[in-house]
């Protein structure tokens, strides 16, 4: 076979080049290119034809996608973040109701009539702070806002719920950019995942209503904070040897401290910026302490930041309690005031009962109390084999995420997803689990707005990979019938 002139990379001067007086340059000298090509060549003209459907069983597989995979996170985001609206447009025709009268209409803190300062020495319902019937809830950047409302419109509903779902729609552009950008979700994952946080039933109750302003506000504070703290952390890796870029320190723990204010949940960020910095960057880590002790140094600054904040927030929350739990009734909650084991049977159901309204949000109630969910009283009752089963399975989830076998990168990143989807739901919802100190109700579904969208990234952390091994339009469309049933 005559190869061409141009294939070899130089002439030769022997008749099967056509004697051109030219010898070929030595085969180290030629570039890769030429190369491949002339083994591409020589392997394509000995060869026998392909049979019809060798192309077809050798194409390029592409993922299947319920859009084409040319559409940005931009056009994504003009979907999810008008349906959060329109699916909460309704409630801006809302009043004041229940709760929202004591936090607004009845708070002089909220309606302007006390100095601006005491917003920082009384609680959430206008009440000082070391009173002994005081709730002990210190949110005063919410009772702020609530304040601005007042002073724009008065106690007109419209102005109240009109932030309040504004506010929604920005926790869902931060919900997509974190799946999209910090997590490293496949966008048709980050945008199921995005329109299931932005549509679920569940956080009726923090939307729509007036106090629920507390949870969408804190959650906002809390995805700022910690999309800084993540950029902080891989700046660190680039950092010059003269220093490290401070800004994104700083405004990650401003806005951890204004999620704080928000209410007192925004406290654990810290929290979830520690496993975040575990879940993909302690890899690097040991490869930087065996390469580099500049970023050794780094890291540990980054963990001791992140202890010293979190400490000094939690230390910060109990100073402001005065030493003093609040005072409930066993009306608010009858399983704190039980004995030892019905109040653990009790709460271990009450668990997996927030568990299951996120899965299957059909019994919704605005306000849990006294006996809206009977105690456990024994070990018999037939409501333990959801609680131990909530419990076995979500121990198994955690020791298999880590583990510290070898794993591909591939695996790695799906235990590393797995992992902080689980964090993003367990570490914001500990407070609401009666573990450290009795709260004030049985159940509070707006206390599962921050929480569930951990939930929404870790169901879709699978459903993503069903999607990427389709191979027809229909394995597609039954994974976005089986997202949109959770919706349902």
């Amino acid at each position: 076979m005559i190869l061409p002139s141009w294939l070899l990379g130089g002439f030769c001067d022997d008749d099967s080049c056509g004697g051109n007086g030219y010898s070929p340059p030595h085969p180290k000298s030629q570039t890769r290119r030429h190369r491949l090509l002339r083994n591409k060549f020589q392997e394509n003209s000995n060869a026998p034809p392909k049979p019809p459907w060798y192309f077809w069983k050798h194409r390029r597989r592409k993922t299947v996608c319920p859009f084409p995979a040319s559409s940005s996170d931009s056009q994504i985001l003009w979907i999810c973040v008008p349906t959060a609206f329109l699916c909460f447009l309704n409630s801006l025709n809302g009043d004041l109701v229940h709760d929202d009268l004591s936090a607004v209409r009845w708070n002089p803190d909220a309606m302007g009539l006390t100095p601006l300062h005491t917003l920082f020495s009384h609680d959430f319902w206008g009440c000082d702070m070391s009173d002994a019937n005081s709730h002990k809830s210190y949110r005063p950047i919410t009772i702020l806002t609530f304040r601005l409302n007042v002073y724009l419109h008065g106690l007109h509903p419209l102005g109240f719920h009109i932030v309040n779902v504004l506010l929604h729609c920005l926790n869902v552009a931060f919900v997509f950019h974190i799946a999209r950008r910090i997590l490293r979700f496949s966008w048709h994952a980050s945008f199921m995942a995005t329109l299931l946080f932005a549509t679920h039933p569940v956080h009726t109750e923090a939307v729509a209503g007036i106090v629920g302003r507390a949870d969408v506000l804190c959650g906002a504070f809390f995805l700022c904070s910690f999309i800084s703290s993540h950029s902080w952390s891989a700046s660190l890796s680039t950092a010059p040897y003269n220093g490290v870029p401070l800004f994104p320190l700083i405004l990650s723990v401003t806005l951890a401290i204004l999620a704080l204010l928000s209410k007192e949940i925004g406290v654990t960020v810290i929290g979830i910026s520690a496993i975040h910095a575990f879940a993909f960057d302690h890899r690097r880590s040991i490869r930087s302490f065996l390469g580099s002790s500049l970023h050794v140094g780094h890291q540990m600054m980054r963990n001791a930041v992140l202890l010293v904040t979190g400490l000094s927030l939690m230390a910060f929350r109990l100073w402001v309690l005065g030493g003093e739990l609040p005072q409930f009734s066993d009306q608010d909650n009858p399983a704190a005031f039980a004995e030892t084991k019905t109040r653990f049977l009790s709460m271990v159901y009450i668990w997996a009962k927030n568990i299951l309204l996120l899965l299957n949000p059909s019994d919704l109630s605005y306000d849990w109390q006294f006996g809206s969910i009977p105690l456990v009283t024994c070990f018999s009752d037939v409501r333990n084999l959801v609680s131990f089963s909530f419990l076995g399975l979500l121990g198994t989830v955690v020791v298999w995420c880590l583990r510290q076998s070898s794993l591909s990168k591939t695996e790695e990143l799906h235990r590393s997803q797995t992992l902080m989807s689980l964090a993003f739901f367990i570490v914001p919802f500990l407070p609401a689990t009666n573990i450290f100190f009795p709260v004030g109700f049985v159940i509070a579904e707006r206390v599962l707005y921050i929480p569930r969208r951990g939930v929404c990234w870790l169901f879709h952390v699978e459903l993503a990979r069903v999607i990427a091994e389709a191979h027809s339009s229909h394995t597609a469309g039954l994974s976005i019938v089986i997202g949109a049933a959770d919706v349902e």
